[in-house]
């Protein structure tokens, strides 16, 4: 491990390490094989040969938080640049953690508490600056048993878990035309899952977690399903309890938990993939039709996808993909499509009409994977929002064509009015991308918020309005109100007008030639306003 060698206390082999770099150490030891990106402000450091490695990959600068005998390396990046950096650091192969300040540091007793909310790994992005929005990216695990190869796979960033069966001839053939990012296997050196993961290393330069075969298990791999998925039997997803499939499915589900902190709410279903449903390509007649990669160069220009892609969404581009990357062979299946397709094809007006409005249409697919992972943002609310409200005028499109794929997709898109009116509504439309900037919620959504903006926004008129209204009630002409950060806000006479000042009035401090005073109002309008800011970016929190 990275820090095994680093003393908690005073030794021979160094100084006592501060309390926050102790809480880092406790911290790493959770994931030795992670860099871990430990949040400390307005940074996320890396520490150690975490800060080495960081330094040397993302082109940043290597110090140490130390001069003294024993220099901790030490190299970090800014909160806001996190995408950029975390995209550098999994593109070079590194499972990155990601540990976050869980409380306020105004309010924290001692050392700002810190969890490790996030680890990152080529298969687990959900992030769209990590992705690439016209193509899956898939987790798979693959599990063997006395009864043969099964295989799962997983996106997170649409929550699509399929299991393989019978996949004893055909799983590299298969892996090939998939091209995961990342994939699970038993860690036994001299398992026949860990030589096909070698054999699928060779081919699609996939990344290979090893994990503990006690997750590949039966018994451990049911369970986890039947507790993710609230069931007693796999029986109603069309899935044997026995099929290694089911293994391999457990497994990812155990390692997205692990990595990924939070509920996984939007992985709904295991869906069985039968082989008979579509065509079988091997890998090298696979890479010789150059249906996504070229021969040469493994561009997607010069390919068929290339070549047929008009789509003009980042679901349509991936939904085209999956259907060439799994061609059907059952008649009836490929005559409805053919069916709707020509539907389209046979009427300009509509299908202009359809492309419209898909233009301003969001990833709904990853957006609503975010929001199930805890991780959407104020923007990926704002456009879900939107392209929910679309959807009524875009099925009024689709209402002409009679094709039954065409009518089942059309009556799928109902019942989202008011998920969409509330999102308009409560949602800015310039919303920022963080929720640290405020600004998130519309005006007029909710009337707390909007008063405590009024009071951010508008103090300073009325206490302008204020010291009018005081003067004139006095007849006080010289009355003054105004702040100072060790006393607060006061109401200032000069000792001329003393007699005049009101019983109601509280002394606050004596200066020369004047007495400054509170009342029961100015109090509370400083609580208002001074506090106002914070709680209106609590109170977006909250609502968000």
């Amino acid at each position: 491990m990275v820090v095994k060698n680093v003393k908690l206390k005073n030794g021979k082999s160094g100084d006592t390490l501060s309390p926050g770099m102790r809480q880092y150490v406790e911290q790493k030891k959770q994931v030795p094989d992670a860099i871990l990106l430990f949040r400390m402000g307005d940074f996320y450091e890396t520490f150690y040969d975490d800060a080495k490695t960081a330094a040397r990959v993302l082109g940043i600068t290597l110090t140490s938080r130390s001069k003294k005998n024993n220099p901790i390396p030490l190299a970090g990046i800014p909160y806001h640049a996190l995408e950029t950096y975390l995209c550098k650091l999994v593109n070079a192969g590194y499972k990155v953690a990601i540990s976050e300040q869980v409380e306020d540091a105004r309010h924290a007793k001692g050392i700002v508490k810190r969890e490790i909310v996030r680890i990152v790994t080529p298969g687990t992005l959900t992030d769209d600056a990590l992705l690439d929005d016209r193509s899956d990216n898939l987790l798979a695990a693959i599990a063997v048993t006395k009864n043969g190869i099964g295989v799962a796979t997983v996106e997170l960033a649409s929550g699509r878990l399929m299991v393989f069966s019978d996949m004893s001839s055909g799983v590299v053939d298969e892996l090939v035309r998939l091209q995961p990012a990342e994939i699970l296997i038993a860690d036994d050196p001299d398992s026949a899952a860990s030589q096909l993961a070698d054999e699928l290393q060779k081919q699609c330069q996939t990344a290979i977690a090893r994990r503990s075969p006690h997750e590949f298990s039966a018994h451990n791999a049911m369970n986890t399903l039947y507790e993710h998925f609230q069931v007693r039997t796999l029986e109603g997803f069309g899935v044997s309890e026995s099929d290694a499939s089911s293994m391999a499915a457990g497994a990812l589900i155990s390692y997205l938990t692990e990595t990924q902190k939070t509920a996984l709410a939007h992985i709904t279903r295991l869906t069985p993939h039968t082989p008979t449903s579509t065509l079988l390509i091997d890998a090298s007649t696979w890479r010789s039709l150059e249906i996504e990669r070229t021969i040469r160069g493994g561009r997607r220009e010069g390919t068929l996808l290339h070549a047929v892609d008009r789509t003009i969404t980042s679901m349509g581009a991936r939904r085209l993909r999956h259907w060439l990357c799994q061609p059907m062979v059952l008649p009836d299946d490929i005559i409805a499509r053919q069916d709707a397709v020509a539907s389209f094809v046979e009427s300009d007006r509509i299908r202009e009409r359809c492309r419209a409005s898909l233009k301003t249409c969001a990833d709904v697919e990853r957006i609503t994977a975010r929001v199930a992972l805890n991780r959407a943002n104020p923007r990926d609310l704002s456009a879900l929002g939107h392209t929910l409200s679309l959807l009524p005028a875009l099925r009024d499109v689709l209402d002409p064509l009679d094709p039954p794929l065409i009518r089942q997709w059309s009556e799928s898109l109902t019942g989202l009015e008011t998920l969409a009116d509330t999102l308009e509504r409560a949602i800015h439309p310039d919303a920022p991308i963080t929720i640290r900037e405020g600004g998130i919620i519309a005006e007029g959504y909710h009337e707390e918020l909007d008063e405590l903006r009024t009071l951010r926004t508008n103090g300073q008129r009325w206490l302008a309005d204020y010291q009018k209204t005081q003067a004139e009630l006095t007849g006080i002409p010289s009355l003054k109100v105004a702040y100072n950060r060790v006393f607060g806000y006061y109401i200032e006479i000069s000792n001329t007008h003393r007699e005049q000042v009101p019983a109601s009035y509280v002394r606050k401090q004596t200066v020369k030639a004047a007495e400054r005073y509170i009342t029961d109002e100015l109090k509370t309008f400083e609580s208002k306003i001074l506090t106002a800011e914070d709680k209106a970016h609590e109170l977006e929190t909250r609502l968000f």
